[in-house]
């Protein structure tokens, strides 16, 4: 157990470091966490990620797993799987994989998946990338705002009664 705290600190401690010091991007490859940082620059993540309280002025790529909360992020291009709670992030991403927010502000996203859920989140316009499995599917829960909802091929929108979407394409409503 000590040699795993151990080894757990001396990576966070280069993490933190690489952060405050350099201006060459941040790669981590394998499990990796930002808590109360601020990386101005972009960051790669090759595994799992955890960003907490932090704020990254550049792009976030990911391919695996991000878990983001309290968080400010320029962009992200995740390969993998996002969950995310009271993140906002401003500029046209790109996800694919499990979506999943809470809480959170969008720029434009664009994802590739049929597993998306958004609760009292506000976004500009979100495209749904075609899927070969059939219909895809977006639940939308909560006091969620949202400019527009485009499907590249079907899909269905389960949203609940405080939801709010100005522009639909190409997809079926489904009340809860």
């Amino acid at each position: 157990m000590f040699f795993f705290l151990r080894a757990w600190f001396f990576v966070n401690l280069a993490i933190y470091s690489q952060c405050l010091f350099s201006q060459e991007p941040l790669v981590i490859n394998g499990f990796g966490s930002l808590v109360k940082q601020t990386v101005n620059g972009n960051v790669t993540i090759n595994g799992s990620a955890i960003v907490d309280n932090s704020k990254i002025s550049g792009i976030l790529y990911v391919n695996g797993s991000l878990s983001a909360t309290s968080s400010a992020i320029t962009k992200v291009l995740v390969n993998g799987s996002f969950v995310g709670k009271n993140v906002d992030i401003s500029f046209p991403s790109q996800v694919q994989g499990a979506f999943e927010a809470i809480d959170s502000k969008f720029g434009d996203l664009e994802i590739s998946s049929d597993s998306v859920i958004l609760e009292n989140c506000t976004a500009k316009d979100i495209v749904l990338s075609k899927m070969n499995n059939g219909d895809q599917v977006i639940q939308i829960k909560g006091d969620s705002k949202i400019e527009s909802i485009t499907f590249e091929s079907k899909g269905v929108i389960k949203k609940s009664s405080g939801t709010i979407i100005k522009t639909i394409k190409n997809a079926t409503i489904e009340n809860d």
